[in-house]
């Protein structure tokens, strides 16, 4: 049942939740880190084919025969093949390579950024005094760099396009992610705070219906009690006054003879 409704929340949702919900990121923490995983690896393959725009579009306005790096490890005939293409079947070729190795080294650069940022979490969550696993510590992380991957996309694409660079972006990018991350083990601490309170409120409700219950059936066992004496007492009266009527019976018959 879980993971069908592990299933039924779309990538989308998971994305908008990673951003605007960190109350939601209790419900990252529990869930299997599978699900993290496949959530991630979507959103490589995004940034990959988003990002391979910028990339081909640089390359566009790229005149092959005069980068030398390039005539160092590709023949002339290459290049002058290459340039021979149509312009379309050309870039389309690259912006598929492109994505490609795009989502190789993004995804393997970020998860070493989520394992980085899990082990802040680990020495964050002992800061908080709160037990959690490493492997939620991990889901977490993983939802905690969505809005720097974002943020990641839009500026490598406004600098293919406009050549803008932001000097200290990869601290800002870290910083982000392990804002997010911080904020969802604190909330996550409170999370647990709260129903730690309800469930000792829970207990104490609990313990009063208990001795609410234990003072009815002592008051019943009372009144059965009461009730049993009450039945003795009329038998023995009854006894009684049937003996005693015996007797009287036997009196009249001993006078009358």
């Amino acid at each position: 049942m879980e993971e069908n409704n592990n299933q039924k929340i779309s990538f989308f949702t998971r994305l908008k939740w990673a951003i605007f919900n960190l109350e939601n990121y209790d419900f990252f923490a529990v869930e299997k880190t599978k699900y993290a995983i496949f959530y991630f690896a979507k959103l490589i393959l995004i940034f990959s084919l988003i990002t391979a725009i910028g990339v081909t579009y640089k390359f566009a306005t790229t005149d092959l025969s005069k980068v030398e790096e390039i005539q160092e490890v590709v023949t002339q005939e290459t290049i002058e093949y290459i340039q021979n293409m149509p312009k379309s079947e050309l870039y389309a070729i690259f912006y598929m390579i492109s994505v490609l190795y795009l989502f190789v080294i993004y995804f393997i650069a970020t998860a070493v950024d989520a394992l980085l940022l899990s082990i802040l979490g680990i020495l964050t969550s002992k800061i908080a005094r709160i037990s959690l696993r490493y492997l939620p510590i991990v889901n977490i992380s993983i939802y905690a760099l969505t809005l720097s991957i974002i943020l990641n996309v839009v500026y490598i694409l406004i600098n293919a396009f406009t050549g803008f660079e932001i000097k200290y972006f990869q601290i800002m990018y870290n910083t982000i992610a392990y804002i997010y991350l911080v904020t969802a083990i604190f909330m996550i601490k409170s999370e647990m705070i709260k129903q730690e309170a309800e469930l000792s409120k829970l207990a104490e409700e609990q313990q009063k219906i208990r001795e609410q219950l234990e003072k009815d059936q002592e008051e019943e066992r009372q009144k059965q009690e009461q009730k049993r004496k009450e039945r003795e007492e009329k038998k023995k009266d009854k006894e009684k006054d049937k003996k005693e009527k015996n007797e009287d019976e036997g009196g009249a018959y001993e006078g009358q003879a």
